[in-house]
Formats: structure tokens, sequence, C-alpha cells
């Protein structure tokens, strides 16, 4: 299966697209920089996963993935505090970091089920 093809990367990379458009109008070049990143190192990191060979390898850029939402959750509060989005923006993106945490989450557990099912079948 493609990345590209799961609900997950999908609702990610709307996301990551909405917070540049959003920001492009913030007046704070740094802030909208560091907000961009963590919102497209999210992409990054499960796209990264899909690369890789080994299980673990798998759920390490999950994982990253997964920090990166923290800390983009952390923008989100910061953003709203200093009135570059509206409270409706921020409670929309932290219900969709919510989901995507969700859909996240779901991947690592499948990977790991996947990979101890490998194991017990090569016993």
């Amino acid at each position: 299966m493609n990345h590209e093809d799961l609900e997950l990367w999908k609702r990610a990379h709307r996301l990551s697209y909405d917070v540049a458009v959003e920001l492009s109008r913030c007046m704070y070049p740094d802030f909208i920089n560091q907000t961009n990143q963590s919102s497209s190192t999210i992409l990054c990191n499960i796209e990264t996963s899909f690369n890789k060979d080994s299980a673990s390898e798998k759920r390490r850029f999950l994982a990253y993935a997964r920090e990166a939402l923290a800390e983009f959750k952390i923008q989100i509060y910061v953003a709203q505090r200093l009135g570059y989005i509206n409270n409706d923006k921020a409670a929309s993106w932290r219900m969709e970091l919510h989901i995507i945490k969700l859909k996240l989450t779901a991947l690592i557990k499948a990977t790991e089920n996947n990979q101890k099912k490998i194991i017990s079948c090569q016993h």
C-alpha cells in the first residue's frame, strides 16, 4: 500500500496545507516557519516510515510523527492566544490532530502486530 492512499496521510496533508494558507497572512515569519515545519514533519515521517524495511524502523518514524503532532498542538494554542488564528480554526485543527493521532496510533499498533505475526511464523 502507498502511504498517499492512507486516510491518515490525506488528513495530515490537508492539515499541513491549511496551516500554510492560514498562516501566510501572519506578520511573523519565524512563527510561520516553525509552525509549517512541525505540521509538515508529520507528513514527512509518515512517508519515511513507508520507505523503511524493518517494522521497528517503521514504528520509529511513526513515533516521530506522533511527537510532531504534540509540538504542533502547542503551536496551535500559541497561534490562537496571539490572535493569529481564531477560536474556531484552532478548535478545528485540534480536532483534526486528535483524529490523526488516533489513526497514527492504530497504524503503529498494526505494525507491531504484523511484526509479531512474522516472528511467530518463523518459530
